[in-house]
């Protein structure tokens, strides 16, 4: 598990003299969407699942320790 961390800190961290770099300067503009929402959180090995991508909305995270599921 250490392993498979210190290789996701490394692909998805990118900092400059300690500070987090990635989105420094950036604007971010967030829309609510009133809908009904359904979250899963599956294993990190587990392959993402076809009815995750079938709605109009869905977002889906993945960490070293889980798969993350939004879809309305």
């Amino acid at each position: 598990m250490d392993e498979e961390r210190n290789e996701y800190q490394r692909l998805f961290s990118v900092k400059d003299e300690g500070v987090n770099v990635g989105m420094l300067g950036k604007k971010l503009t967030m829309k609510a969407i009133n809908e009904t929402y359904g979250v899963c959180r599956l294993d990190h090995h587990q392959p993402v699942p076809d009815w995750a991508k079938d709605s109009g909305f869905y977002s889906i995270t993945g960490t070293f320790e889980e798969l993350s599921i939004v879809c309305s």
